[in-house]
């Protein structure tokens, strides 16, 4: 069986004044790794869009190594840089086909059509073309329940995790906005270092985090820190992430490991306010890099222990469920070729 066989590129267009923001997908609001979307927060441009419809499979067809599909929960627009693929459902189910495209094997296969040395693009006549075997319509919806469950969770787990944060951020906000308060500096109250590693330290299957400048998420065999941690990205696309356990980091991430725990959550959201003031160009050009001393002379307020307490708690609970989420991506990603390939049958 070849994919031609069972699904088809869409190439529907329509106008793009016909999409809201929410609905308009482009490479950039796709996550790596099959991490779904993020919302995104600009019309499209004008003209026509690709039209999706709820159970499409979206491809980003740059940097197919990035592994950006997603199985649309939803009907909207989509620029050219993603092929749209719909499977028939009379002989493929769709999600079936989505856990198809999301297996090492394509997508090992897939990029061996990739032209083009700084935007690398696949050739959709290779996706097409792909060679499977196609189980009966029942096995595949066996199948994809069984993904599709553990899919629901991760997805469970992540709108958990954005929910606490959004909370934590606002009771910052509002005991900020009172101004009742001392504050610090990082510099006074932390290390500001650097990780020592260069950009390819990344391995496939490491065991440790590895963070650098990029958002992606990497791994890599070897750990130099441990513990809570704030990674401000130095460069590149500037921002930052928490953390707690063993890993490793890039050398132009910034690494800070509060002395007092108390300011782990104080910090993240100093860090992040300040790099929205850096970056948002209303003072003038917009900041490409942040220096040491940058980083130094962030201001961290003290709150009263109850509200310290409070914000850390959160943050507890984003890490807990953020590892329960690791656990359950894991067990997919096990999973998802023993099922594919018939090693593990579903009754």
């Amino acid at each position: 069986m070849v994919v031609s066989e069972v699904a088809s590129q869409i190439r529907d267009r329509i106008p793009a004044s016909a999409i809201r923001a929410e609905d308009y997908v482009t490479t950039d609001n796709m996550r790596p790794n099959f991490g779904g979307i993020d919302a995104s927060s600009s019309l499209p441009p004008s003209g026509n869009v690709t039209a999706f419809q709820e159970g499409d499979i979206l491809l980003s067809n740059i940097r197919p190594y990035f592994r950006k599909t997603w199985f649309a929960t939803h009907n909207g627009g989509c620029n050219a840089d993603i092929l749209c693929i719909r499977a028939n459902p009379d002989k493929c189910v769709p999600k079936y086909l989505y856990y198809l495209f999301t297996t090492n094997n394509f997508v090992n296969d897939y990029l061996k059509s990739c032209k083009g040395a700084k935007m690398p693009r696949g050739d959709v006549q290779r996706l097409l073309d792909y060679q499977f075997e196609l189980p009966d319509l029942s096995t595949q919806l066996r199948i994809a329940g069984v993904l599709g469950s553990l899919d629901e969770k991760i997805a469970l787990n992540r709108k958990k995790i954005a929910e606490l944060e959004a909370l934590a951020k606002l009771v910052y906000e509002q005991f900020i906005a009172r101004k009742q308060y001392a504050y610090t500096t990082i510099g006074a109250e932390m290390p500001v270092i650097t990780g020592k590693r260069d950009s390819n330290f990344a391995t496939k299957n490491g065991r440790y985090r590895f963070f650098t400048c990029s958002k992606e998420k990497l791994m890599c065999d070897e750990y130099e820190f441990k513990g809570k941690s704030v990674l401000l990205s130095g460069n590149g696309d500037l921002h930052v992430k928490f953390y707690d356990g063993r890993f490793n980091a890039y050398q132009r991430t910034y690494v800070l490991m509060p002395r007092n725990e108390a300011l782990f959550a104080p910090t993240y959201f100093a860090v992040q306010a300040t790099l929205k003031r850096l970056t948002s160009g209303a003072a003038g050009s917009i900041v490409k890099f942040i220096t040491k001393g940058d980083v130094e002379r962030i201001s961290i307020p003290i709150f009263p222990n109850e509200i310290s307490n409070l914000l850390n708690d959160q943050f507890e609970n984003i890490l807990a469920t953020e590892s329960a989420t690791e656990e359950l991506i894991k067990l997919r990603d096990e999973l998802l070729p023993l099922l594919m390939n018939g090693q593990v049958v579903v009754k």
